[in-house]
């Protein structure tokens, strides 16, 4: 029992993560296996060889509390609110955590405040009204506060509506972001906005504090009867220039996954599909607070992953240049990925960021063909983007390519420059390292580029999120679109979400999971033969966790650790 009151309760998500889109479209590109995907961690438990590595408690744990990978923001918001003495409690999943909130409630709770960065898909508001609802029934007088991805799209929204920027009206806005319609939001205090909302969040901790009124605080929206009052913006200090995670402390919630780490915010590059750039402008974190904060993953055991939230790793070369430089004088040894433009890279870049640690990056390619990679506005070069790819096999870093299906000009004819791109891509035993591709159906955000009314005219697009349609392809068509590229695509494969694999070599990782890929293939194409690959799969499996697994000794190292903190595999 908790007999502190608490300043802040922090809810990450309301519900459990789930892949987004249509599981009809997604489902097939992936291997299943008794009703579970088929990640290299649930394989190898399947093959019964994993027990004592604990791989299948860490998994279980992470999906029962927080529903996959951990995130950064809990993580971030509990050094930068401690530190400037305010409790804070976090609660990873609303729907799991109730009993917590009850149990924190018993003792006094000053602010329960909501993430919306996190929502389950696009029409997530009236979830949030009714978490607000019941959150008010079980601790009557306490401030409801909500921010967030979720809220600065709302706060967004409203402006291009005003502005007759966007064909969309306020109802159909409500049913997906906060911030339009105030009665239907009620039940919340304020939303916060702004680029460090956190910021204002401690300052309206501070006004509880001392008693005194906070709802004139700048950044602030609030429901007031039938209209919202929309406060002004200003510039708020936050957590993102000098709060330094201590990444030792949370060894045992990270693995087996990448720890999130940030060096910057925000993507100056204007792509017609996002709806994130106009809503952050780009901010560096310090290249000596970064440092530091890595240097307390150096301090875990191995073996250490970190992944960069950034939405550009790369926004400034020459930054990127010292960063990397940084990373290895320190001797860091830890592993990471990052989301970067392929045309960074150089041969030259490839072996700095192998040197610094990198082993895996997500490239944004978006199309094989040159005209919808125009029309896009991604302005990257195939061929330089190919080169890019080249050279990171050639230094032995894994890529993750993403790829949007059905922007306006879409035709048969792209999506087979896209195949053959993608089937272009490293793989095999020729291949240094593995190579993935990621398909996305279009989704048509409101607050997009796309999704203005000169662009709506120029490409005669109708429709909104996952169902439109343009002069050249309407979703139902760019759906079956990605079933066919699938059983087309030869060479790389599909992603998994699934953590690294630290005890398999390269080549053992790539060669199951083109085998994987080859088995799910062939159950699509209703082929008996699937069967006997799946069975090749399994016993290169276990082939491999009884070749490759740990040794000895670093499992002793890792049952040690484990126990000193507690932990029960």
């Amino acid at each position: 029992m908790t007999n502190k009151s608490i300043d802040v309760v922090f809810i990450v998500r309301l519900e459990p993560r789930t892949d987004t889109g249509d599981p009809s479209l997604y489902k097939p590109l992936r291997l299943w296996i008794d009703g579970e995907i088929a990640t290299i961690p649930l394989l190898r438990q399947y093959v019964g060889n994993e027990k004592s590595l604990g791989f299948s408690h860490r998994l279980a744990e992470q999906r029962r509390h927080f529903g996959g990978e951990p995130v950064l923001t809990p993580y971030l918001l509990k050094e930068y609110f401690e530190s400037c003495g305010i409790s804070f409690e976090v609660i990873p999943c609303l729907e799991s955590g109730w009993d917590r909130l009850r149990e924190l409630g018993k003792s006094g709770v000053r602010v329960v405040a909501l993430s919306t960065t996190w929502a389950r898909g696009i029409e997530a508001a009236p979830l949030y009204r009714e978490a607000a609802r019941k959150i008010k029934q079980e601790l009557p007088g306490v401030v409801i506060v909500a921010g967030g991805i979720g809220v600065e799209k709302g706060i967004y929204s409203r402006r291009l509506v005003n502005e007759g920027a966007i064909p969309v009206s306020e109802e159909a806005l409500a049913e997906m972001y906060l911030g339009i319609d105030a009665k239907s939001d009620k039940d919340f205090d304020c939303l916060v906005f702004g680029n460090s909302s956190e910021g204002t969040l401690r300052r309206i901790i501070e006004r509880l504090h001392e008693g005194k009124d906070f709802r004139d605080l700048p950044n602030l929206a609030l429901p007031n009867g039938g209209s919202y009052r929309i406060n002004e913006t200003a510039d708020v200090e936050g957590a993102l220039r000098d709060t330094i995670i201590d990444w030792h402390k949370y060894y045992r919630e990270m693995f087996p996954f990448w720890t999130p780490v940030f060096s910057s915010v925000g993507c100056p590059h204007q792509c017609q599909f996002c709806d994130f750039h106009p809503l952050f402008k780009c901010k560096y974190r310090s290249e000596a607070n970064l440092i530091d904060e890595l240097k307390t993953i150096k301090r875990n055991p191995y073996p250490r992953f970190a992944y960069f939230t950034d939405d550009n790793f790369g926004i400034n070369k020459k930054r990127l240049t010292t960063v990397l430089q940084a990373m290895v004088r320190e001797k860091l040894g830890i592993k990471w990925h990052a989301m970067l433009r392929a045309d960074m890279v150089d041969r030259e870049m490839a072996e700095q960021l192998r040197e610094a640690g990198c082993r895996e990056l997500l490239l944004g390619i978006e199309s094989g063909d040159p005209m919808v990679l125009s029309n896009i506005n991604k302005r990257l070069d195939l061929d330089a983007a190919a080169r890019a790819l080249a050279h990171l096999d050639q230094a032995g870093i894994n890529t993750f390519c993403t790829f949007i299906i059905g922007f306006p000009g879409e035709t048969q004819k792209s999506i087979d420059n896209t195949v053959q791109w993608i089937s272009n891509m490293p793989s095999g035993s020729s291949a240094h390292a593995y190579h993935r591709y990621y398909l996305f159906r279009l989704i048509i955000s409101p607050l997009s580029p796309l999704s203005r009314k000169e662009q709506r005219e120029k490409y005669g697009l109708q429709g909104l999120q996952e169902h439109w349609s343009h002069r050249t392809m309407n979703s139902e068509e760019a759906g079956h679109a990605l079933k066919d590229m699938f059983l087309r695509i030869d060479g790389p494969t599909h992603v998994y979400h699934e953590p690294p694999v630290p005890d398999w070599p390269v080549h053992v990782t790539r060669e199951i999971m083109e085998l994987r890929e080859k088995a799910q293939r062939k159950f699509c194409q209703g082929d008996a033969t699937g069967q006997v690959v799946q069975d090749e799969l399994l016993r290169k499996v276990q082939e491999a966790n009884r070749k490759y697994t740990f040794s000895p000794i670093t499992r002793m190292g890792l049952r040690l650790y484990y126990r000193l903190k507690g932990i029960s595999l």
